[in-house]
């Protein structure tokens, strides 16, 4: 069997760390690798990272990363962000997400099934659209297959 993360990238994102980190502590199915990695917050995200992942006490493995390309604004800097992060573990299968994403506790689980059934070199997943309160705001659009 591979070896499965899932990945949180982040930069000030205060609003959303807790809700975002709940999310990927609540996934199904086999234990997993948990990183939450920060790039230079300054809004109060680190202490919430750090005292979430002291504090878990469930199956996943928890680690906590502070990526030392901190700083660069925008897609580069996420990109930078996430590249550095994916030297940072040794899983073959990594699930990322970014600070104000939450995820449906299945995904690992989902995932894996994915992989381990078809082996296939990726899989995508649409999005549902959410408000702060979680109030559902649409999805991500497929076109139809028939």
């Amino acid at each position: 069997m591979k070896k499965y993360a899932m990945l949180l990238t982040t930069r000030n994102k205060v609003r959303h760390t807790e809700a975002a980190v709940k999310s990927m502590f609540m996934q199904v199915g086999p234990p997993i690798e948990i990183l939450l990695s920060d790039s230079g917050s300054a809004d109060g995200t680190v202490t919430i990272l750090d005292e979430m992942a002291r504090s878990y006490s469930g199956p996943h493995k928890v680690r906590r990363l502070n990526c030392p390309c901190a700083g660069s604004p925008g897609m580069p800097g996420l990109n930078n962000h996430i590249n550095w992060c994916m030297t940072q573990t040794d899983a073959d299968v990594v699930m990322q997400l970014s600070g104000d994403d939450y995820d449906l506790a299945q995904r690992s689980e989902l995932t894996i099934k994915a992989f381990e059934e078809f082996n296939p070199s990726m899989v995508l997943g649409g999005m549902y659209y959410v408000d702060e309160g979680m109030r559902y705001l649409g999805q991500t659009p497929w076109p139809n297959e028939n």
